[in-house]
């Protein structure tokens, strides 16, 4: 895997099979390293985790997971084809002209609410279409491929992400969450699933009720 990422992320490769979120996890326990990313080779499918050091309450961290989100709707929206709606499912899901294309997950320190000591986030994005896969049958998935975004490879893609993730966050920690929160609601495919303020749904759900995963040790 060979690619550019901008100067504040590193990068780490891991073997195909290798969960990158449950790697981050373990490695962010031993001492975060901010902006480290660590991505699975995997041909067809972009599997990664990003590293980060919390500076907020575990609640405000968590909107990074919106953020991110919002910065991987940008950069595939750059890969694909003009006018390719890409759109979310509240908390994790991608889709691309209506199908799922790929999932974010979140592990984070919970002991510490006040001010966790580490936070990671990873996204499976579904980039080229398995050779089982038939075009037209199968609607409730889909790939960046299938959608027109033919010369596009994992790399491309997770470094089109940093490069988004990189304005993102510098937005949202120098503005706040209401720029990060105006593209989310323009994205969701439900209206419950748009956010308030704070990043949460109408009926006050929170990302960490469904998202953040907890890994042992």
């Amino acid at each position: 895997m060979e690619l550019t990422l901008p100067p504040v992320f590193s990068l780490e490769l891991l073997p195909e099979g290798r969960d990158p979120l449950a790697v981050a996890a373990a490695a962010a326990r031993a001492g975060v390293a901010d902006g480290h990313v660590i991505a699975a080779e995997v041909p067809d499918r972009l599997s990664f985790a990003v590293m980060l050091a919390p500076e907020d309450t575990l609640a405000r961290t968590l909107q990074v997971g919106p953020v991110a989100m919002v910065a991987m709707a940008d950069a595939l929206g750059s890969l694909l084809p003009a006018a390719i709606p890409v759109l979310f499912r509240w908390p994790d899901v991608i889709e691309v002209n209506s199908g799922e294309v790929g999932r974010m997950r979140i592990a984070a320190d919970t002991q510490h609410p006040a001010r966790p000591e580490w936070l990671a986030l990873g996204f499976e994005i579904d980039v080229l279409s398995p050779p089982d896969m038939e075009f037209g049958h199968e609607r409730k998935r889909t790939t960046l491929f299938e959608e027109g975004a033919v010369d596009v490879t994992p790399p491309v893609v997770l470094e089109a992400f940093c490069r988004y993730f990189a304005v993102w966050v510098a937005r949202w920690q120098d503005g706040g969450f209401g720029s990060v929160r105006a593209v989310w609601n323009g994205r969701c495919v439900e209206e419950a699933d748009r956010l308030d303020a704070k990043g949460r749904t109408a009926d006050g759900r929170m990302a960490r009720d469904r998202l953040v995963t907890a890994f042992p040790g």
